[in-house]
């Protein structure tokens, strides 16, 4: 095993043909049991998104118009920052 230098979280040994090193990627094949899964997930995630969608849809028409319900009544001389009674 070679030595771990301070401050790293990596253990490097020495590699050479006497001692190689195999690398094994996990999930690497994906099988039928697991595609089964990705229509239920988008089935039950696709309305979420949507919903997401609709509110952040509303908020920005929202500020657009209050954006332009602010500059209307300003530009008529009607000052929506302070009103006296």
């Amino acid at each position: 095993m070679g030595t771990r230098p301070t401050g790293t979280g990596l253990i490097v040994s020495e590699i050479t043909p006497e001692h190689p090193v195999t690398v094994a990627v996990a999930a690497a094949h994906v099988g039928a049991g697991q595609l089964a899964w990705l229509v239920p997930g988008l089935v039950l995630g696709l309305p979420g998104v949507l919903l997401l969608a609709i509110v952040a849809a509303q908020l920005l028409g929202g500020a657009v118009f209050l954006g332009l319900t602010r500059q209307t009544l300003g530009g008529l001389g009607i000052d929506t920052e302070s009103q006296t009674t």
